[in-house]
């Protein structure tokens, strides 16, 4: 099974209206798995700031992209 490699683009940081009038704070993590991608995922602050979260996110990922079919 080809091991693939997570290469983390530009990280940003964002605020996105909501629904209900407030703006939620959000980071923007873009990844490629690979020659797979560009992936991007958004966190909250709290979320980005939790050791190990981001890789957990995008290790999942990368496990679904070694299942899929050759």
């Amino acid at each position: 099974m080809e091991q693939l490699e997570i290469t983390y683009g530009r990280i940003r940081f964002d605020s996105i209206p909501q629904f209900d009038g407030t703006v939620a704070d959000v980071v923007i993590v873009p990844a490629r798995i690979g020659h797979h991608g560009p992936f991007t995922e958004r966190f909250t602050r709290a979320e980005f700031d939790t050791p190990g979260a981001v890789e957990q996110r995008f290790n999942a990922i990368r496990n679904r992209l070694q299942t899929l079919p050759r």
